[in-house]
């Protein structure tokens, strides 16, 4: 029997079945009313045979008012047919597109994409991934309301998909999906019109590595796009090729927000340093700077955040989140870019999201009310060459 003859056979058991666009390549869809479901309209969708059957029928469990409903799936031979209520409305991106340029902002974007999380928290409790997270499976209702849609009728390892999954049915692999969600509709007007504002937010979703981290951070995507300004030491600015420059080191420093060390918290306090002291870079050329951290408390420090305040200064790819033991030190590499920079001195903010273990809990989720960052660091480098500007 073809596809088309199998096809066939499956809509005659539905009323009024009609072929409709679906944003999944190589995907075929149906709208048809289903007499299973007191005739109410449904959609049909033909899904690949890597999907399964156990898949799909787990989706018939997944009850939560932010999840589509998949209302039963249809077999032949080793084609597979998923039947799901339909959400009349847009997708995210068609939802988002269409909104004027008052409405394209954190707000819009947190309102529309909450409820998605509280659907993968629900999901996941479950131990039921979702496998394909994107803008064209988060549906957005007439009356307002986000859906995800697509629970069980889909595969992971499709080449639309391989990008982000790897081929991953895990719920970290859909926390990574969403955050990239996340990242690709954030606004690009007033504070977030700066590509390094982005790129920084970017970076920031990109290592939430729970639902909880993730969902801290949407809560505070406004704060994230103002440059925090932490209570800095003075620093004075060195000449370059002074023989001063050279040897000169930055003080042990207590990070805002971390106890004195004359008066050390018994959860832990993070102290920070510049290992080995500016680096001297050579212009239009690069280097490598790093930050020592210390855990001067007594109890084990997790660090689940790092960002840079300037675009010349960039972390280099580090497992997050980064665990200190209470005594013990942590080195944070950065890469340094002078490709744009005149000879000189530069400074840049370092911001840390760092909590202390509870020993009850054995940890805490940040709580980002005030801000996602706790701490605040710097690195320093001099740019050789030419007049010190």
């Amino acid at each position: 029997m073809t596809s088309a003859e199998t096809d066939n056979q499956i809509l005659s058991l539905f009323e009024g079945a009609g072929p409709v666009e679906t944003p999944t390549p190589g995907a075929k869809a149906w709208l048809a009313r289903d007499s299973a479901t007191d005739g109410k309209p449904v959609l049909i969708k033909r899904v690949t045979a890597n999907v399964g059957r156990g898949r799909a029928t787990g989706a018939l469990s997944l009850l939560h008012p932010s999840i589509v409903r998949t209302r039963r799936w249809l077999a032949d031979g080793s084609a597979l047919y998923v039947v799901r209520d339909v959400i009349r409305g847009r997708n995210l991106r068609q939802s988002l597109a269409a909104a004027d340029s008052t409405r394209q902002n954190a707000e819009a974007v947190r309102r529309l994409l909450l409820p998605i999380l509280d659907a993968l928290t629900y999901a996941h409790a479950q131990s039921f991934p979702h496998g394909g997270i994107s803008p064209e499976n988060i549906l957005i209702a007439e009356d307002g309301t986000a859906r995800l849609s697509d629970f069980g009728s889909i595969d992971p390892r499709a080449p639309h998909h391989l990008r982000v999954y790897g081929g991953a049915l895990t719920p970290q692999a859909d926390i990574t999906a969403l955050s990239k969600v996340i990242a690709s509709f954030l606004p690009t007007t007033g504070a977030f019109a700066s590509m390094v504002v982005r790129g920084r937010i970017e970076g920031i979703l990109g290592r939430c590595d729970t639902l909880a981290d993730l969902r801290e951070a949407l809560n505070a995507l406004e704060r994230l796009a103002v440059a925090p300004r932490p209570e800095a030491p003075s620093v004075p600015r060195l000449a370059p090729n002074s023989a001063a420059t050279s040897r000169t080191s930055l003080p042990t420093a207590t990070l805002r927000g971390a106890s004195s060390p004359g008066n050390v918290a018994p959860s832990g306090a993070l102290l920070w340093k510049q290992d080995n002291g500016p680096p001297r870079i050579a212009p239009g050329g690069g280097g490598v700077a790093q930050l020592l951290l210390s855990n001067r408390g007594k109890g084990v420090l997790t660090v689940r955040m790092i960002a840079t305040q300037h675009a010349w200064l960039n972390v280099r790819p580090l497992d997050l989140p980064l665990t200190i033991p209470a005594g013990g030190e942590a080195r944070v590499p950065f890469v340094v870019s002078a490709a744009r920079l005149a000879p000189g001195e530069y400074r840049s903010e370092v911001y840390l999201s760092a909590s202390a273990a509870d020993s009850a809990q054995g940890g805490e989720v940040q709580n980002l009310s005030g801000g996602w960052f706790r701490h605040t660091a710097e690195i320093r480098i001099v740019v050789e060459g030419g007049k010190y500007r």
